[in-house]
This record gives C-alpha cells, sequence and structure tokens, in this order.
C-alpha cells in the first residue's frame, strides 16, 4: 500500500512509483482496513452502532467479542487489568511479534486499547 503525494514534489516520488508499479493505493483508515480482509466489515458495523442511539447504561461486556483466534482469545482473557507488552510476552510464553499483531488486530477489533508507555487494556 502507498499514500499518494503531490507529483510536482520529489519527496512524494517513492511512494508514486510503487502505486504505479501496482500498489494499492490508500487514501483512508478504510482502505486499509479492506485490504486485511473481514476487518473492514467489522469497522463498518461499528460505524453504523456508533450512530445507533446510545442507551443511558450500556450493559457490561459478559465475555469476549465474537471472531477472535486463539492468540486473541489468550490475550483478551489475560487482560483482566492494564498490564505492559512485556507482562503479556511473559505471562503467554509468545514471541513479541505474535503477541504485537494480535493486539493490533484487537485494537482494530475495538477489543483492547492501547494505553500510554506500550501498556494495553479492555474496551
Amino acid at each position: 500500500m502507498a499514500v499518494p503525494g503531490s507529483v510536482e514534489a520529489a519527496t512524494s516520488g517513492g511512494a508514486n512509483d510503487l502505486i504505479r508499479k501496482g500498489a494499492v493505493l490508500c487514501r483512508s483508515v478504510e482502505d486499509i482496513l479492506e485490504e486485511l480482509h473481514g476487518v473492514s466489515a467489522m469497522a463498518t458495523a461499528a460505524k453504523k452502532t456508533a450512530t445507533a442511539p446510545v442507551p443511558a447504561s450500556p450493559p457490561a461486556p459478559v465475555g469476549p467479542p465474537p471472531g477472535l483466534d486463539q492468540i486473541q482469545q489468550r490475550i483478551w482473557e489475560t487482560l483482566t487489568e492494564a498490564c505492559h507488552m512485556d507482562q503479556l510476552v511473559q505471562r503467554l510464553n509468545l514471541p513479541v511479534p505474535q503477541i504485537s499483531g494480535a493486539l493490533m488486530m484487537l485494537e482494530m477489533k475495538k477489543a483492547v486499547r492501547r494505553l500510554p508507555g506500550n501498556r494495553y487494556e479492555r474496551c
């Protein structure tokens, strides 16, 4: 994916060349979500839900959100309180890239949120 730039700016040459060679044009976050397949449908549903009237006292979530894979499920269950990514790595005994990728997907699914200091909590 590449974000287009001005054809007159020398600094935009790389991104424009990538698009010319077949990179996916990225104009907004929706383009990124569309490329991630499946996440865009969840984002669209979340947008529709966000525009719906909010009840006075929404019920507290009882379980994990639907559609989580095994690693995302384990991370969500481990996040009973806000904790640092290093703590997740130690608790789950999984490699950092695997946890990092799963956390990013959980963020996009609005299941967790990143806090300052590389800490995460459930949404």
